[in-house]
């Protein structure tokens, strides 16, 4: 088993076309950027030194980033076992459109 690979690289990794790779790794680096604000508002200096409320809320969101991940590794593997069970002719398609396909070409699977 490989580690999991996260973040921008990943999610450009898993995206075809000419704007769909930058405008992921835009949105993912635009939500990465809102932890550390949010740091200001749930790690206070009233709650110190436990920081009991900081603590919570970071426990809660690896958690919830955990499954996540977990849920988003069983979707892109079951799309990739649906592709390779299912094939489709695209040879009645022209190359543009072919092209057009991007990551719906049937050739394409999901990096995990």
């Amino acid at each position: 088993m490989r580690p999991a690979a996260h973040g921008p690289a990943w999610e450009m990794a898993n995206q075809q076309g000419s704007t769909k790779p930058a405008m992921a790794a835009a949105i993912t680096s635009a939500f990465g950027g809102l932890g550390p604000l949010a740091t200001a508002f749930v790690y206070r200096d009233k709650d110190s030194p436990a920081f009991v409320l900081g603590h919570s809320v970071c426990l809660v969101m690896t958690v919830t980033c955990l499954m996540a991940t977990a849920l988003l590794r069983w979707m892109l593997d079951a799309e990739n076992a649906r592709r390779d069970k299912e094939p489709w002719d695209i040879s009645h398609l022209t190359t543009e459109q072919v092209l057009d396909l991007a990551d719906n070409h049937p050739d394409f699977r999901y990096k995990i």
